[in-house]
């Protein structure tokens, strides 16, 4: 057995700095180059491991495949030798940042924008890698690096650990409960039930859309006490939150989920890009959706406020206005019908009113005078007869001129002819007879003239 490596060691051109964890099959440091500026990582993969020719090949295939892959989000693999003992190694870049499963733990729901974010990135990194007809097979949380660079206004994913066998893969997580309990949450139909042929691109689809189902809900989709439990969930079950109407997941976005996570193949997602699209606009809705529903609950919360409280005082103010008129009206009626005051009492009594004129029914409407001043309220009678005495109307006055009388002009008198004198002997005539019917004339101008001589 070979011993672990200490800091200050060279291997190679390679410094060692620190040891910064362990895996299944070996341990990780950080490292620096002897000539070359920059943070490295480099893997040794353990002497007990590299002597099973099963490991060697998956741990091989890693720095090839990897080394292939020049993509933003996958760790880039910078070289691969072996140690002096024998021990083989790969050098990738430094990935200074937690694990996707760091970030999930605690249970809490990741908000919906960074999960979107994610699943981007993760579902760019895969389709580099299915171009190159690279399938990861062993996407889980563990796998993925969340990074903080420097000048990028999100943050970065990088996929990891590209070396897993299929043969490897389906033999491993079903028989050993010791290395597989963490990945058999992450399997697909196909994997749990050992169907290495059946393992292509659609199989990471599936492996990612049960991350997003942990992201969005902070729980793993299929949960059990042993192995053959979670296998036989993965192989016949649904995800209880994408039954449940009212769970934490949007509709339109278990809508996505539930195709991406179809136990045949078949029906899911024809790329890993397509479903990322599919969950990004459903996901993208489902936020609008919800914007709009809160800004609109928030407004009618708001108008209704602001209409309600002056409708109350609204309404408070007609009824208190209302009885007190009611309260004057009543005084006054009672004040107005009191009986004569007593013999020593200074004040005269009032008169009980009676019948108002009859000029009172052509008038308007006046105010009752208690109303106006319940306080003191005058008698109704004499009130109503003073205000209604202005009103009478002088008949000699009555008459209105639209425009002042202009004098006539005075007419001639039309000339009477002249009586011819009758010759002597010749007996006088008798007077010339004046036609009475009618008794008047009526000259050019329109003007009637009485005839003087119809009057004598």
């Amino acid at each position: 057995m070979a011993p672990a490596l200490s800091a200050g060691q060279v291997i190679g051109t390679y410094g060692i700095v620190r040891k910064v964890g362990s895996g299944g099959m070996g341990d990780i440091y950080e490292v620096s180059h002897s000539r070359l500026a920059g943070r490295y990582a480099m893997k040794v993969l353990r002497a007990e491991a590299g002597a099973a020719s099963e490991a060697l090949t998956r741990f091989q295939r890693e720095a090839k495949v990897t080394s292939a892959l020049r993509h933003p989000n996958i760790v880039q693999v910078i070289d691969f030798s072996t140690t002096d003992a024998g021990q083989p190694y790969l050098v990738m870049e430094f990935l200074d940042g937690p694990e996707l499963a760091q970030v999930m733990k605690g249970s809490n729901p990741l908000p919906l924008p960074q999960i979107v974010s994610y699943v981007k990135q993760i579902a760019s990194g895969l389709m580099a890698a299915h171009e190159h007809d690279v399938v990861h097979r062993d996407l889980k949380p563990q796998n993925i690096f969340v990074l903080k660079v420097a000048g990028i206004d999100h943050e970065l994913v990088k996929l990891v650990d590209f070396g897993i066998s299929k043969i490897s893969a389906a033999t491993a997580t079903i028989t050993s409960a010791s290395t597989v309990i963490g990945t058999a949450q992450y399997m697909s139909p196909e994997q749990a039930l050992g169907r290495i042929e059946q393992i292509d691109a659609r199989t990471d689809q599936f492996s990612l859309a049960l991350i997003v189902y942990e992201m969005l809900t902070g729980e793993t989709a299929f949960r059990g006490e042993s192995v053959s439990s979670v296998v036989y969930q993965i192989v016949h079950e649904e995800p209880r939150h994408l039954v449940d109407p009212n769970g934490p997941i949007p509709p339109a976005v278990a809508s996505v989920l539930k195709r991406a996570l179809e136990k045949d193949k078949g029906r899911r997602f024809s790329t890993v890009k397509a479903f990322a699209d599919a969950f990004e606009g459903a996901a993208t809705a489902s936020a609008r959706v919800s914007a709009t529903t809160i800004a609109s609950q928030l407004s009618a919360l708001h108008t209704g406020v602001r209409v309600e409280a002056p409708s109350r005082w609204r309404l408070r103010l007609g009824v208190g206005f209302a009885g007190l008129a009611i309260a004057g009206i009543a005084i006054g009626v009672l004040l107005s019908r009191r009986e004569p005051s007593r013999a020593g009492d200074t004040h005269a009594s009032t008169p009980a009113p009676g019948p108002l004129p009859a000029a009172s029914k052509a008038t308007p409407e006046v105010a009752s005078p208690a109303a106006m001043n319940p306080i003191n309220p005058a008698p109704v009678h004499a009130v109503t007869t003073a205000i209604q005495e202005p009103m009478k109307r002088d008949p000699a006055k009555s008459t209105r001129r639209l425009k002042p009388e202009q004098p006539k002009p005075e007419q001639p008198k039309a000339e009477q002819p002249k009586p011819t004198p009758a010759p002597p002997g010749a007996p006088a005539p008798s007077p010339p007879k004046t036609n009475c019917s009618p008794n008047y004339y009526v000259d050019p101008q329109g003007d009637k003239h009485f005839k003087p001589e119809c009057f004598q």
